[in-house]
């Protein structure tokens, strides 16, 4: 695997595996995750925790000392090992697919709500990364046909629970925050909470949700 790396701050160094965005890439960051998650060597040398993000994994450690040698250690482990990923836990949630924004996608997409409801609930999701809140799920694998842009205007508040989709992603807010993404749904965000990166995530409709 090609990798490229650069610091981020004094204390943190992030290590790309591609350049571009998918599925079968978050698939190899996952596992490179995985594998550094459980490494010994990383922890001796000072590294305090390992995040992916949708082309590679960060690495954070207590003192930026020691960046030429935790750099030198990721690229050897990551290129001598068999980076494949488990499939994680698969999840389902239920969904009232009832978002202010649904029409909007409809109309981009140019199909019916019907339509975008059976295209949204028929793809198993995979989770390639937590962020921008804790417990925020960013979800590759959205069907083309719903490749929505953000909102013009982000919205000053989008409601816990709320499903939304955000150009190729989709993901849910796990509470109350601003946003721009097309909210079409709303869930029980409760069942956010044990969900991490590797995992499979599909929605099914039901006609209310918490």
């Amino acid at each position: 695997m090609s990798i490229t790396s650069f610091p981020i701050g004094d204390s943190c160094v992030y290590y790309r595996l591609g350049e571009t965005l998918s599925v079968g890439l978050s698939e190899q960051v996952i596992g490179a995750y995985r594998h550094l998650l459980e490494s010994d060597g990383l922890r001796s040398l000072g590294v305090t925790d390992v995040v992916p993000a949708y082309t590679g994994v960060a690495l954070y450690f207590e003192e930026p000392l020691q960046l030429d040698a935790v750099d030198k250690y990721v690229e050897e482990a990551l290129k001598n090992s068999s980076v494949e990923v488990q499939e994680g836990r698969a999840f389902v949630i239920p969904v009232a697919y009832t978002g202010a924004d649904i029409e909007r996608v409809c109309s981009f997409a140019d199909i019916g709500v019907r339509e975008l409801i059976e295209i949204h609930t028929s793809v198993t999701y995979i989770v390639a990364m937590i962020g921008f809140l804790p417990h925020f799920p960013y979800l590759l694998g959205l069907d083309k046909r719903l490749h929505v842009p953000r909102l013009d205007e982000p919205r000053v508040s989008v409601p816990a629970g709320s499903l939304a989709i955000g150009g190729a992603q989709t993901g849910v807010y796990p509470e109350k925050s601003p946003g721009g993404w097309n909210v079409i749904g709303s869930c029980d965000p409760q069942l956010l909470l044990d969900i991490q990166p590797g995992d499979r995530v599909s929605f099914t409709e039901v006609t209310d949700a918490a």
